[in-house]
């Protein structure tokens, strides 16, 4: 009888306490390939849910400001198979009226869109048709969130939705001239055509998330016409070739990106052209390009690109600010009440030069400022009868409210000087400028001020649209300044100072201001587009590698697998100890078999060779069995997940992934740590002397 044959009889003849250890192997197997199949399923599931909520997008761009769709789609034309640009509106809220109560939904992203991005994602996963004017596609979350049943609507009820997405404002909210009420337009009685599931579109999401999105899906010129926008305008991109499960390399997304040339007012860049009034034959006192943001104060990251495009142009740097009150130090020292002088008036910071350098009442030419010093032109120093010497108490609000509220704040500077001030001999208005009978002064201009949406285009003060009461404070002399001067600035201070006083993470620039003598507005604009084109951020026009980072998330850095092996290993270990005990005990009650074997000439080394090899041979059988189970296994802990401890994952979206390369690891990985135990156990077992073994 060979060895083969010796094991084979041998693992029938003990079958039972084989069985034994093999069960206790496929309990050590079951749990090691279960932990790692739920960490497969948990990378599976995560990828599945990218490839779900983005189909065929790879790129996506999302600006903060609209821009050309149109001709940013002919730019990136045949770059991707799949291109469509539309409005993607992140918190809108939603409502709807039933059964006599008004049931809202928050966190809500809205998309304005055509038939196009429908193409993204498989047939199943569209929509039936896009909505028309009047019409809106929910998704099944955000229809249960506001107790829509889709049974209802598939009937053809009549089922009305009123969407309410977010203004853009010129000025922060977060700023005290920003407005702190009514922040969302009204887009009213909109009737539901369709409820899709969360999948294809009404899963999409820019960002990686399990937690299924609201959304709501409406024709993009309904929308449009709700921002005012020009045809053609969106402030998304959506970029992808044929495959889904592919995503391309990160070169050719920044590849994508180059081809794509935004223009100077998609940067929500402004040019004006600032010319000095003239009498009779005078050439203009001043002739400016004025490069300015419809955000009223320009982000610190296009100023810092603005500062380097216009290098070695002489462009002066402006921030202008609005003072609460302007008023002097009384005679004896008195301080000053803040309420009692010159109401809201224009202060512009910059750093006089040979291009800008006010003249005084007596036309002597006004010194570069000090931090502590400030100039009032000749209107307010007579408002408030100061002179050259005063001390001036300027009040003004923080440019960032706190928690919503505003905080005042003053500081005291010396006036150093009187700015010559020109009175027109007409009013402006809002398309004409004042007439002039006399030649205006470099002081004489108001376009100092930047473009304030219900501020500089109101012919009153008193028709302001701030977020603070004006009335009780404006006099009938403020109200005929605006009139002649508009938003002509009352003073001046050092543009250190204006950055201190007036900086914020909203910026420290209103305008940057060029000589029209030496650029025309062509070369001045293609300047500074082609330095944005060349920024390494793009200032908000580069492509995201939305598929690729969240084909990467999929994978991720936490090793799920190795968090439920490590949950799992008392369990483990305690079915490795289980087979120890176990084999070790069928070895005791073979003992006289071992003794006959030494008698008939096996030496201890062969006896325990074989003890091996068919311990080997159980381990194998043990981690095949196991395996089985573990896919059990791992479907079980799938489902708690699912249901049970739904919590742990947020929302239930695991679904068992069985991945062959984990089930290989763990047989393997059992087999071995399940087979070095039993020779462990067999090396260390001493089963004693011949004679002893034979007489039992």
């Amino acid at each position: 009888m060979n060895r083969m044959t010796w094991l084979v009889r041998s693992l029938s003849y003990h079958r039972r306490i084989h069985v034994s250890v093999a069960l206790g192997v496929a309990a050590a197997t079951a749990v090691l390939t279960g932990s790692l199949l739920v960490g497969s399923s948990m990378r599976g599931s995560l990828r599945g849910l990218t490839l779900d909520r983005l189909g065929r997008i790879d790129e996506i761009l999302t600006s903060r400001r609209f821009f050309d769709g149109t001709a940013a789609l002919e730019q990136l034309d045949g770059a991707r198979p799949h291109l469509a640009g539309l409005l993607w509106l992140p918190g809108t809220t939603a409502e709807t009226t039933g059964e006599g109560a008004v049931r809202r939904s928050a966190d809500v992203q809205l998309i304005g869109a055509d038939e196009r991005i429908a193409d993204f994602w498989p047939e199943v996963a569209r929509p039936k048709r896009a909505p028309g004017e009047g019409e809106v596609i929910l998704n099944r979350e955000l229809a249960e969130d506001l107790g829509i049943e889709p049974d209802q609507v598939a009937a053809g009820a009549e089922v009305l939705v009123t969407l309410r997405p977010p203004k853009f404002q010129a000025v922060s909210s977060d700023s005290p001239l920003g407005e702190k009420e009514d922040l969302t337009w009204s887009m009213p009685r909109l009737r539901v055509i369709e409820v899709i599931e969360d999948a294809g579109v009404g899963r999409f999401g820019p960002f990686p998330t399990q937690l299924a999105p609201r959304t709501a899906w409406v024709a993009i010129d309904r929308l449009r016409s709700v921002y005012d926008l020009p045809e053609g305008s969106i402030n998304t991109l959506w970029a992808g070739d044929d495959a889904i499960e592919a995503a391309p390399e990160s070169d050719a997304t920044e590849r994508l990106g180059r081809q794509l040339a935004p223009s100077f007012a998609d940067y929500g860049l402004l040019l004006e052209r600032s010319t000095a009034p003239t009498v009779g034959d005078q050439a203009p006192l001043f002739d400016w390009w004025y490069v300015a943001s419809d955000r009223m104060v320009i982000e610190p990251a296009m100023a810092t690109e603005l500062r380097a495009a216009l290098q070695g142009t002489g462009a002066t740097e402006i921030l202008t600010y609005l003072a609460n009150d302007l008023d002097r130090f009384g005679e004896g020292g008195e301080e000053p009440d803040g309420r009692s002088g010159v109401p809201f008036s224009m202060v512009s910071a910059l750093d006089f030069d040979d291009a800008f350098r006010p003249l005084d009442v007596d036309g002597r030419p006004i010194p570069d400022l000090a931090e502590d010093e400030i100039v009032l032109n000749r209107w307010a120093a007579d408002d408030l009868g100061a002179r050259v010497g005063d001390r001036i108490r300027m009040t003004y609000y923080r440019p960032e409210t706190t928690h919503g509220k505003t905080d005042e704040a003053h500081v005291d500077l010396k006036l150093v000087a009187i700015a010559a001030l020109t009175e027109p001999a007409e009013a402006a208005s809002r398309r004409r400028p004042a007439r002039f009978l006399s030649p205006p002064t470099w002081a004489n201009d108001p376009d100092l001020t930047p473009v304030v949406p219900g501020v500089t285009d109101q012919d009153s003060i008193e028709n302001w649209d701030l977020p603070f009461p004006t009335a009780d404070r404006i006099r009938k002399q403020d109200d005929e300044y605006w009139k002649f001067h508009r938003t002509t600035p009352k003073g001046f201070v050092a543009a250190a100072l204006g950055r201190r006083l007036w900086g914020s993470r909203f910026g420290e620039a209103t305008g940057f201001r060029v000589s029209a003598r030496e650029l025309t507005g062509e070369e001045l604009e293609r300047r500074i587009v082609e330095r944005l084109h060349a920024s390494e951020d793009r200032l908000g026009f580069a492509f995201t590698a939305a598929k690729r980072d969240g084909l990467r998330s999929a994978s991720g850095t936490t090793p799920f697998d190795g968090l439920f092996l490590g949950q799992s290993l008392f369990v483990i270990v305690a079915a490795l100890m289980l087979v120890i005990l176990l084999y070790r005990l069928g070895l005791e009650r073979r003992l006289e078999e071992i003794g006959t074997m030494l008698a008939l000439g096996f030496s201890r080394r062969d006896v325990a060779r074989l003890a091996a090899a068919e311990g080997m041979i159980v381990a194998l059988m043990g981690s095949l069995l196991g395996s089985g189970i573990g896919i059990a296994y791992a479907a079980l802990m799938v489902l708690g997940l699912q249901t049970w401890w739904v919590g742990a994952v947020r929302t239930p979206f695991l679904s068992l992934h069985v991945d062959p390369v984990a089930l290989a690891i763990g047989f393997a990985a059992s087999a071995i740590v399940c087979g070095l135990t039993i020779v462990l156990t067999v090396s260390r077992f001493r089963p004693g002397e011949v004679r002893g073994l034979l007489a039992g």
